[in-house]
């Protein structure tokens, strides 16, 4: 089935609007509006040309991953943000762009339980790359001390975590954590590809986030 690119991108610009509202609020960055929707648009131009109707999946889902992960790099790229907002907005894309490499097993439709499944592991990853970059970052002097709600017990509990992962992955987790590199950047320092740093990456905020949630049911490691 040929697909009508331009078309799409036409169709589904109130789709990039959308997103960016919703950043703007949440992220408190009305200023950089204007910035952030050339990158949303840019993020619905790679999701109209890289769509693919047989995997299962609505254009407009498809395209909210993209969308919202290109209007995080417009954020990450900005100077002058609070590392606070930098912190969120790094494991938002993190985590949505691990969702993007997921394959889509089959070439069905996916029922409202999947759907519910993949939001909750994008929420879950999100949360867990958070915690990791504020682990990495808890000797810094925070720019707002008011609004770090994470205890110092927390933030050691997070550590410990840390002790279930191999050298490369905690190597690359605080070169883009705490060194605030890009995983293009971290790829080269480990002498691997863009792909495979994600691997590495995805396996361990994974590896993580099954102690920190055996961790919090009680269980042991």
């Amino acid at each position: 089935m040929e697909i009508d690119v331009d078309a799409l991108i036409m169709e589904n610009q109130g789709l990039v609007r959308e997103v960016v509202r919703q950043v703007t609020v949440e992220y408190q960055c009305h200023n950089i509006q204007e910035e952030l929707m050339e990158y949303g648009i840019l993020g619905l131009c790679e999701a109209a040309n890289s769509f693919d109707p047989q995997r299962g999946r609505a254009f407009s889902s498809f395209a909210w991953l993209r969308i919202r992960g290109a209007v995080m790099d417009g954020i990450l790229q900005t100077k002058g943000i609070k590392r606070s907002v930098v912190r969120r907005a790094r494991a938002h894309r993190a985590a949505t762009e691990m969702e993007e490499n997921e394959p889509v097993p089959g070439e069905h439709a996916m029922s409202v339980f999947e759907e519910y499944d993949e939001v909750s592991n994008l929420v879950a990853d999100m949360g867990t790359c958070y915690l990791v970059g504020a682990q990495f970052e808890s000797g810094k002097r925070p720019d707002n001390p008011e609004k770090e709600y994470l205890t110092k017990e927390t933030l050691e509990v997070i550590g410990d975590a840390m002790e279930v992962l191999k050298q490369d992955e905690y190597k690359l987790l605080r070169m883009h954590y705490g060194m605030d590199l890009p995983l293009s950047h971290v790829a080269v320092e480990l002498g691997v590809t863009r792909p495979w740093a994600w691997k590495i990456h995805k396996r361990a905020i994974q590896k993580l986030r099954k102690r920190l949630s055996r961790g919090s049911s009680g269980g042991r490691a």
